[in-house]
């Protein structure tokens, strides 16, 4: 007697997963999405951050999913020393999201992993224009948490650099409940809280033109356009909770809470 397939047991409602479905269908290309977790380490944050991705694999073929637990190998192989750990195409792109792509953070998730399909970073072309010049590498980390409402502009500002020049750019998309620590190492009062290769520090959403700038320079440069406030100064709360569901940009999905541990 064969034996049956255990099904699949869905995490996402059912109205998330019809929408992340339709904004599947334009993928073109497959993009592996690697999930490392270790026991004792974040662990609602991991089972959560294992379970949309696996969501996602069923929805569309283009998602590939690879989960390391407690994998000391992969570990050291892709430099993971913090749990969870969620690696894009990381054979091809630095790009990496330190913790659980929860709550607000989920839409950024879908752009890099829509840029990544698509092989585009839909930066402008004076921007395009700007890294073709970069020669040296830069390391981009970006402190979030999943309320806040400034952040995911930022962090798309990073991996777009990211997947524009993957050979010189690493996007680091931190969330600061889970890495507590690693904000106080960077003095993070309020988010998003940018570090530009250890050299320049910046807090806000900044425009695409000047997170570009400083990005080549490693200097600030001052935004004489006007424009929208920049949400700096959006304060970081620690919340025992994990935000399940944050759907892409243009789509309606739910934001739904749960409470970890």
């Amino acid at each position: 007697m064969s034996e049956q397939n255990t099904p699949h047991e869905w995490f996402l409602p059912q109205d998330q997963r019809d929408a992340l479905a339709e904004f599947f269908k334009g993928f073109a290309q497959t993009v592996p999405v690697h999930v490392f977790t270790m026991s004792g380490h974040n662990d609602a944050y991991a089972d959560f951050a294992v379970q949309l991705v696996q969501d996602m694999a069923q929805l569309s073929s283009k998602i590939e999913v690879f989960i390391h637990s407690n994998d000391e190998v992969a570990n050291a192989r892709y430099q993971v020393t913090r749990f969870p750990t969620l690696l894009l195409d990381p054979d091809v792109f630095q790009i990496r999201f330190t913790g659980a792509p929860a709550g607000e953070e989920g839409q950024v998730l879908l752009h890099a992993l829509a840029m990544l399909s698509a092989r585009a970073s839909g930066l402008t072309q004076s921007s395009i224009a700007l890294l073709a010049s970069l020669k040296e590498l830069r390391d981009i980390k970006v402190f979030v948490s999943p309320t806040c409402p400034y952040c995911p502009g930022q962090s798309i500002n990073a991996i777009r650099a990211a997947v524009e020049r993957p050979d010189l750019v690493r996007a680091e998309i931190v969330e600061t409940a889970e890495n507590q620590d690693y904000a106080e190492e960077y003095a993070v009062g309020s988010i998003p809280h940018t570090v530009y290769n250890n050299a320049l520090t910046t807090v806000g959403l900044e425009p695409e033109h000047i997170f570009i700038q400083q990005l080549l320079s490693l200097e600030p440069v001052q935004d004489t356009e006007s424009r929208p406030d920049p949400g700096a100064g959006h304060a970081v709360h620690y919340h025992d909770l994990v935000i399940i569901g944050s759907g892409p940009a243009g789509l309606t999905a739910g934001i739904y809470a749960k409470r970890a541990g």
